[in-house]
């Protein structure tokens, strides 16, 4: 953690800290003397909380300045798979698949998906968005690809990261004709 010095007129002869979570002292005061960046490893924050850090300056009259102070949230750990499926709804050449219910996001912290569709595992030839922050998406299901010239199974596979670089992916396949006879029906 970092700060930048505080002036005083009657000089600051120390800066103390502290870190505390919804209430809850984590660390109480601390003096560091005159350092403006401290590291502290040994604290056992848990992901999904949000930290709260707070330093002041102690002056020449041993008076505290008013608190400057910053939170943040831990994420530790990927997103979570929740073990329930995409839904995946055929209609009119179309596959409309909801992931909103695959991961358990922790609130607050920014994440986006990425969707690959291919006839194949590891390939994306039928989809390939790397980037979105929905969790809907329209897949036009064609009748061959380059890759493969009679497309018997869609794979599919949904990554969600977090801003932090943290990710989980989903996969799963739907066989090519269950959807086209569902389309005839």
């Amino acid at each position: 953690m970092e700060w930048d010095k505080v002036e005083d007129l009657s000089q600051i002869t120390s800066y103390i800290y502290r870190f505390h979570s919804d209430g809850e002292i984590v660390m109480d005061w601390m003096d560091v003397g005159l350092k403006v960046t401290i590291s502290n490893v040994n604290l056992k924050l848990k992901s999904g909380r949000t930290y709260t850090a707070e330093v002041k300056a102690v002056n020449g009259g041993g008076f505290n300045s008013s608190r400057v102070h910053s939170s943040l949230i831990i994420v530790s750990e990927p997103p979570v798979l929740t073990g329930q499926p995409v839904s995946a709804v055929f209609k009119q050449g179309q596959l409309t698949l909801d992931w909103n219910n695959v991961f358990n996001i922790i609130s607050g912290i920014p994440h986006h998906y990425s969707l690959v569709v291919g006839s194949r595992d590891g390939f994306s030839d039928v989809v390939d968005v790397s980037y979105t922050r929905d969790h809907l998406y329209d897949v036009s299901v064609p009748a061959s690809t380059l890759v493969s010239s009679d497309l018997n199974e869609l794979f599919v596979k949904i990554t969600c990261t977090y801003n932090t670089g943290l990710f989980s992916i989903y996969s799963t396949t739907y066989k090519v004709l269950l959807l086209l006879h569902f389309k005839l029906i």
